[in-house]
């Protein structure tokens, strides 16, 4: 076993990881909260199996927090300014915009044999001119 520290890992940091973001924080604000980096907390959720189902139910917990907040803001049960809101969603729940973009193009086109060295932002581009293109 390679010598360091000692592990700061306690079994009871599992049912707290869970509360604590069912307040709607993060696991790496729980890291700060109990003095370790957030890598440690990363540390824990590979090697402990109860730590890492304890992470998995805080997420959920937390995204529970958010949507209900959510729900209260569009119903007037709570006050405040959705903007914060939308960027949490994003950035603790991993909630992202979604953008769907339809390409046909027929496999004997020019199009398409260029197709496979183009990076998708020209492809955006590409997409938006063939339409252009038709109107």
């Amino acid at each position: 076993m390679p010598a360091g520290q000692p592990t700061k890992y306690k079994k009871k940091y599992c049912d707290e990881i869970v509360e604590y973001m069912a307040q709607g924080y993060s696991a790496t604000a729980f890291a700060g909260k109990i003095g370790v980096c957030a890598d440690t907390i990363q540390e824990w959720t590979n090697r402990h199996k109860e730590f890492s189902l304890a992470r998995r139910k805080g997420v959920a917990a937390a995204e529970q927090y958010y949507i209900t907040m959510g729900k209260g803001l569009m119903t007037g049960k709570v006050k405040g300014n959705s903007t914060p809101w939308i960027f949490m969603l994003k950035n603790i729940c991993g909630w992202r915009d979604k953008q769907e973009l339809d390409l046909k193009i027929s496999e004997n086109s020019d199009d398409h044999k260029m197709l496979r060295a183009v990076p998708r932002e020209q492809l955006l581009l590409l997409a938006a001119t063939k339409k252009d293109d038709k109107e």
